[in-house]
């Protein structure tokens, strides 16, 4: 298999080539359990089809069935309208892989156990030697798609994997010399759990502690910890764990034991914020930063970015994501990486100081909304800045999962949503830049749930967008 060429991942490249996106959410099955619909998921990644702007470029997207008709004729319709051309046009370069989906398998492990969806790839690639994969993450698993389907990929290396879990992180930190909370890595048991955290406690100023499994993500997979809750007997330490409503502690437990994971400090102070900053680690190795976010939160739960990082401490994000960034290329991370920290200060006057967190080498919640929003506006980062620059002005942006706690959408068709959004004239607006666009559409009526991307041009903007979705969806309901 040919290695994987520097200017067939640009999105300007003008020669012949074919990208296989494959955006399967591989985690493991207790976390992929844990997740309401995982398989719909992949269509946020559609965004791939603004490298259709290059003539010469054909995308094959392979995505878990249960994609609506209605919501990829309007990922059409917005990419046909952006690129001007027509829909049938687009077509011609655009191929959708359908993949039977099994509960709780990702769609990774739905393709390799499926002989005539891996020949579906293989006909519809035009020449191997000018193509290449775009997954989501890079596991074993997808190594393996590669080589079977005789395609190099776009991700980390195998002496990279280390990178997706949290000792990881950890350790990539402390060789980077950012500071990161006081704990221990490669933790195995609940026991461990147990006696680490009143190590912990037994240190100054940690009032609360917490419990993440290394493989774990957007929340799933971690416990907070309290004084009262370490110092009880084994068993009633066990019992007082806050778990996703799906699993129990016996499966946490064999989950933990088989994964590992890291117990921590729990970070407080009067004011903290969650900064994510993205990179692009090239075939080459170099470096490039993309753009950074202020993360939200519903306790240990993300829920959505706010783009760009609060000017306050955007700077020193960015330098310290370089030093990250260059260790995780040393160590063979390659495509996109997000490196997430925590920020905290006591006082307004006060400098903000940042900690390492954890480290996302895969296409993370950032990325797609970063994906659309280049694409719909044609907007520049300016690293300088940290802003993106439009022709029609300096670009901002939110992407955020409404309503999730109530799903009031639950049972609506997402099609419903798109058209009060148009009678609205709420739908992206490409004279003016501004609007809202709809992630996850398919999962609005099995679930509720959905994401928006509201792109303006200030955070004044970004706010007026909100407000007006509210309304919206509560015209609908």
């Amino acid at each position: 298999m040919h290695s994987l060429r520097k200017e067939l991942v640009n999105p300007d490249f003008e020669g012949n080539r074919t990208i296989i996106l494959i955006p399967s959410i591989t985690f493991d099955r207790y976390i992929l359990e844990s997740y309401p619909g995982p398989e719909y998921y992949d269509e946020r990644f559609l965004y791939f089809l603004s490298y259709l702007r290059q003539p010469n470029t054909k995308l094959i997207a392979v995505i878990s069935e249960g994609m609506q008709a209605s919501y990829l004729d309007y990922v059409l319709e917005h990419s046909a309208k952006k690129l001007k051309i027509s829909i049938d046009a687009l077509k011609e370069r655009f191929v959708h892989v359908s993949v039977p989906a099994r509960k709780d398998y990702s769609l990774l492990e739905n393709v390799l156990n499926n002989e005539l969806v891996i020949d579906e790839i293989k006909n519809n690639i035009s020449d191997p030697k000018n193509s290449y994969i775009e997954y989501f993450t890079t596991q074993k698993e997808e190594m393996d798609l590669s080589k079977k389907l005789g395609v190099p990929y776009y991700g980390l290396e195998e002496q990279a994997l280390f990178l997706h879990n949290k000792s990881g992180s950890r350790r990539i930190f402390q060789e980077a010399e950012i500071r990161i909370p006081r704990g221990f890595d490669n933790v195995f048991s609940l026991k461990d759990i147990q006696e680490k955290v009143n190590q912990l406690f037994e240190m100054p100023n940690v009032n609360e502690c917490i419990a993440k499994m290394d493989d774990g993500g957007t929340g799933i997979g971690i416990v907070r910890i309290k004084r009262e809750m370490a110092e009880s007997s084994y068993d009633e330490f066990c019992k007082s764990f806050v778990l996703p409503e799906r699993r129990g502690l016996e499966d946490f437990e064999k989950h933990f034991e088989k994964a590992g994971g890291v117990v921590e400090e729990f970070l407080s102070a009067k004011y903290v914020t969650s900064p994510s900053v993205q990179f692009e680690i090239k075939p080459d190795g170099e470096i490039v930063n993309l753009a950074t976010h202020d993360q939200i939160m519903e306790d240990t739960e993300y829920v959505g970015a706010s783009f760009p990082a609060s000017s306050g401490y955007r700077e020193e994000l960015i330098r310290k994501g370089y030093i990250v960034a260059e260790k995780m290329r040393d160590y063979g991370a390659r495509g996109i990486q997000a490196i997430d920290f925590l920020a905290t200060r006591n006082d307004p006057d006060e400098e903000w100081e940042l900690w390492g967190m954890e480290l996302n080498p895969r296409k993370g919640g950032t990325t797609p909304p970063y994906g659309w929003v280049q694409f719909f506006t044609d907007a520049v980062y300016n690293e300088a800045r940290g802003i993106f620059e439009s022709p029609c002005g300096d670009v901002y942006y939110q992407v955020c999962r409404p309503d999730m706690a109530n799903a009031k959408l639950k049972g609506v068709d997402v099609d419903i949503l798109i058209n009060k959004l148009r009678e609205n004239n709420y739908d992206f607006n490409y004279e003016t830049c501004d609007g809202l666009f709809v992630q996850l559409g398919s999962s609005i009526k099995p679930f509720g749930k959905y994401e928006i991307v509201a792109m303006g041009h200030s955070r004044e903007e970004i706010l007026e967008w909100s407000k007006k979705l509210e309304t919206c969806v509560n015209s609908i309901v």
